[in-house]
């Protein structure tokens, strides 16, 4: 909102109206990673956010509920920007999440956080992957038309873009943790290959990680 309030700002002062800055703004299609709409072949939409502190995802969660989608999956990356511990938060943020989506995905070496949540019902809406790659085939596999997928997470340690990107171009860099602050498709190593860590193979891949 600040963004765009300074644009409308500029705006002004160079001698436009609302009306015209208002339209605009409409037409303006947001930069890879700042809520980009990315949709796949099979029609799912996926929503890409690089940014992941713990004080947007209330936000976040509320385009979530107010969106109309036939199934809601949100996507969790690395959380950052909290005091206390990681697991208080990554529950959290799952229970919130559960309120709005049917289906609620941890990613990264905090995913271990929301394992006790995955019990009963919550088995088959609550998932946990290590890496990015296993959360790619994963929905890759398990996702359905006009889908509604909102990924979250920190653009250097979970490059999220690649799970959109992956069901419409052949991906082959799948480094976990890179620290390459730029998103992939401006990176110059995106097609070098490096292949999933770990050593994870695709079936390995699909299972969900019952840490």
């Amino acid at each position: 909102m600040t963004s765009i309030l300074a644009a409308v700002a500029c705006g002004i002062v160079c001698g436009l109206d609302l009306k015209t800055c208002a339209e605009a703004i409409s037409k303006f299609e947001p930069p890879m990673g700042r809520c980009s709409v990315h949709r796949t072949p099979v029609g799912a939409f996926y929503v890409f956010e690089h940014k992941a502190p713990f004080w947007t995802i209330a936000n976040s969660l509320n385009f979530v509920r107010e969106a109309q989608a036939p199934r809601k999956t949100v996507v969790f990356g690395t959380i950052s920007d909290y005091p206390g511990s990681a697991s208080s938060h990554y529950k959290r943020a799952a229970r919130a999440a559960l309120e709005v989506a049917d289906r609620v995905v941890f990613v990264g070496a905090q995913s271990s956080h929301v394992s006790k949540l995955r019990k009963g019902e919550l088995q088959d809406r609550v998932f946990a992957f290590q890496t990015t790659y296993q959360a790619t085939e994963f929905l890759r596999q398990e996702t359905s038309p006009s889908e509604l997928i909102l990924l979250k997470g920190s653009n250097s340690v979970d490059h999220f873009e690649r799970i959109p990107l992956a069901q419409i171009e052949t991906v082959v860099c799948w480094k976990q943790s890179c620290r390459v602050k730029r998103t992939c498709l401006k990176c110059p190593n995106y097609h070098k290959a490096a292949g999933p860590p770990f050593g994870l193979a695709q079936a390995q891949a699909l299972a969900v990680a019952n840490v």
